[in-house]
């Protein structure tokens, strides 16, 4: 019974540290995206 308590919390970190990690690179690329769209507006804005 410990045991499997046990192996459910390891289980449950292991969850837990990659909904973390998509998280963050979920964040990260929505960040990337909206600089890329930035630099475009400007350098679409200087153009003309």
């Amino acid at each position: 019974m410990v045991f499997k308590i046990q192996r459910l919390k390891v289980v449950l970190t292991g969850l837990n540290k990659i909904h973390e990690s998509i998280i963050k690179n979920i964040q990260h690329n929505y960040r990337k995206r909206i600089i890329t769209k930035i630099n475009y507006f400007l350098f679409f804005h200087q153009s003309i």
